[in-house]
């Protein structure tokens, strides 16, 4: 059983369409990566992925089944100055992951 199954997802901001028809399959256990040009919808597709339901503010259609909960890498941890970014929120964790994150002591540690 697959993990991951977008079936004919399309969906277009008020000005422009940004994915026509994507079909994608990812099994359990694969990894997969989204490259693309800026603008060209990979953020917007990844947070319908995780969050389970369309974007905000845009047109969407087909469906989207998962199995089970998935992790989400991003590539950058949110930082001071963001937009929607508090002091809260790195009080709260994202300061002491990034931090965990970077220290030297995990560089070379094996993921299993």
């Amino acid at each position: 059983m697959s993990t991951i199954v977008l079936d004919k997802i399309s969906f277009s901001y008020p000005t422009h369409q940004v994915l026509r028809g994507i079909s994608l399959h990812i099994g359990a256990g694969e990894c997969a990566c989204l490259v693309g040009s800026n603008g060209c919808g990979k953020t917007t597709l990844l947070h319908w992925i995780t969050s389970g339901q369309p974007p905000a503010d845009t047109q969407a259609s087909g469906a989207i089944s998962r199995d089970r909960a998935i992790g989400y890498v991003p590539q950058r941890l949110p930082r001071p100055g963001d937009p929607g970014f508090s002091p809260e929120t790195w009080q709260n964790g994202i300061g002491e992951l990034g931090r965990g994150i970077l220290h030297p002591a995990f560089w070379n540690t094996p993921i299993e």
